[in-house]
This record gives C-alpha cells, sequence and structure tokens, in this order.
C-alpha cells in the first residue's frame, strides 16, 4: 500500500512535465507549420520586433526554464519570473497591449533554435504571456 502511495504523488509532477513538453512541441510544430497562427496583433510588426536595449548578449532559454515558465500562471511577479529565465537578450520598446496600460517585452532566443524569441510580456511588473516569433533580424548597437 505504501509504495502505491508514493508512485501516487510523482505521478502529477511527471503528468505535468510530459504535458508541458507536448505543449512545446506542438507550438514548435504550429509555427513551422504556420507562423501566423501563433502571432498576435502587438507582434506582427518588424518594427515592433527591433530591440531597444540590448541586455544581455548572450542570454538564451533552455528548454528547462521555458517549461518551467510554460507552468506559471498569468499575474506572476516579475521578479519570480526572472528567477528563472535570468537576464533577458534585450528589451522591445513598450507597448500598449490593453488600453491605458503600458507594456514591457522582454526577448529570450531559444537555445536550442537561436531564430526564434521567446517574448515574455510584462504589465505592471506582472507576468502576462509569452510568445514565441521568429527572429526577424540580429540586434545591434545602431537600434539602441
Amino acid at each position: 500500500m505504501r509504495q502505491n502511495q508514493t508512485h501516487q504523488y510523482l505521478r502529477v509532477p511527471l503528468v505535468l512535465l510530459i504535458l508541458s513538453a507536448t505543449i512545446a512541441a506542438s507550438v514548435k510544430l504550429l509555427w513551422q507549420f504556420n507562423p501566423n497562427l501563433l502571432r498576435l496583433s502587438a507582434f506582427t510588426s518588424t518594427e515592433e520586433l527591433q530591440c531597444a536595449e540590448i541586455v544581455t548578449p548572450d542570454a538564451v532559454l533552455s528548454r528547462e526554464r521555458i517549461l518551467k515558465l510554460m507552468t506559471l500562471a498569468e499575474g506572476t511577479a516579475k521578479t519570480r519570473i526572472r528567477i528563472i529565465l535570468k537576464a533577458p537578450y534585450c528589451r522591445l520598446k513598450p507597448s500598449t497591449v490593453r488600453a491605458g496600460a503600458t507594456a514591457e517585452r522582454e526577448v529570450y532566443p531559444l537555445e536550442f533554435d537561436p531564430k526564434i524569441w521567446v517574448i515574455v510580456l510584462y504589465e505592471d511588473d506582472n507576468y502576462l504571456g509569452v510568445r514565441l516569433v521568429p527572429q526577424t533580424q540580429q540586434c545591434s548597437s545602431s537600434l539602441l
């Protein structure tokens, strides 16, 4: 009976890990099939995807960290997200997602596919969500 209870406790994290990996793989496959399916209007313009400030030139996002990010709820404090993700590659210009609120966007290239950017969206220092978009061009000091 005791062994059965131990297995019960291990099932939940294992199911969550498998679910997160499946979601990440599905998103990547969707993007490869049709990148427009995963874009929001806030991310469609090439100009919108130019870095305003390079923070950490060698920053990348590993599979493990993106899986942890996907388990966090909207509204999580920016400081908690930063503990997991570390410093971003760059910051995009602030944008407006909802009327009267300015959103901050930070970019992380994927470690296993640097041509895909993970853009993390914050509003009032709270996590709003994440988008995967193709890298439009290399950020450089000329964009600062």
